[in-house]
């Protein structure tokens, strides 16, 4: 990760950053040159190479074999033609785990009181922890409020106007690591971002087989209104740097533009038509 910004500077990146590096440009280019038929593919497909891990990249942009040429193409062609990735990666169609039985021998699901990603907030707020009734409990708002120091880490405000969120969405709770792998949702993140960030990722998120978004590393305080636009895709949040002891991070806070005021975008690569 990268080092500390200075209070008072700006971040040195911005929501464009991958767009304009020259690095991404020259090894997309080579890669579509090297596999014309890529220039056809649907644009949206190309945004997975503009935000995977540069390795990555260069590891598809240096494809030799034709197996390895293969797979590249399947991986940027094929599967998310094939399948809603995103969709899945939603759990759109899977139980909510409210719904579905618990899982045998599994620990029993908390009624939280912090809002989901895409949810109503609260009318409670939060209350100073105070020591659980029973030894299994874990209050998750409460635990991040306190990390948090009680305050919105983008705004700085407090109590009464801030409320825990979850990072990775509260909807992939309870959906089963199976029901992603048979998608292919876990290899298409892999071909993108390298197996050791998938397998970390996995590592942080699944427990016996299921995904558990409710983990205080997964929580984060924000002011209600902050919440609001993240949820609404607004802004976004890009951590920047975490300290040795993995007890500090800063965050960068960016504004995303209006759908209605994006550039019209188009594949720079497709072979025009006559």
């Amino acid at each position: 990760m990268e080092s500390r910004i200075e209070d008072g500077q700006p971040d040195p990146l911005h929501i464009f950053s991958e767009f304009e590096d020259p690095t991404r440009h020259s090894l997309i280019q080579q890669i579509v040159q090297d596999d014309p038929g890529l220039a056809m593919i649907p644009q949206q497909n190309l945004y997975a190479l503009w935000f995977s891990d540069i390795s990555a990249l260069q590891e598809k942009a240096n494809a030799q074999t034709k197996v390895a040429k293969k797979l590249r193409a399947r991986d940027l062609r094929l599967l998310p033609n094939q399948y809603d990735v995103v969709g899945i990666w939603a759990c759109e169609g899977q139980k909510t785990a409210a719904s579905r039985e618990e899982p045998q021998g599994s620990a029993p699901r908390l009624g939280l009181s912090e809002r989901g990603r895409s949810s109503s907030p609260n009318t409670g707020s939060f209350s100073k922890p105070s020591t659980p009734e029973h030894e299994n409990t874990v209050d998750l708002p409460s635990e991040s409020a306190n990390r948090d120091g009680y305050h919105c880490v983008v705004t700085k405000r407090g109590l009464p106007l801030i409320d825990s969120a979850h990072i990775i969405t509260k909807k992939l709770n309870g959906a089963r690591s199976l029901y992603l792998t048979q998608y292919e949702c876990w290899d298409w993140l892999s071909a993108f971002w390298g197996d050791e960030k998938v397998d970390r990722l996995q590592s942080l998120l699944v427990s016996e087989g299921i995904m558990d978004t409710e983990r205080l590393h997964n929580q984060i305080t924000l002011d209600i209104q902050v919440q609001e636009y993240w949820d609404r895709a607004m802004c976004a949040l890009r951590p920047v740097w975490v300290s040795e002891d993995q007890t500090e991070m800063q965050i960068a806070f960016h504004w995303l533009p209006l759908q209605e005021n994006l550039p019209e975008l188009e594949n720079t690569y497709r072979v025009p038509t006559s």
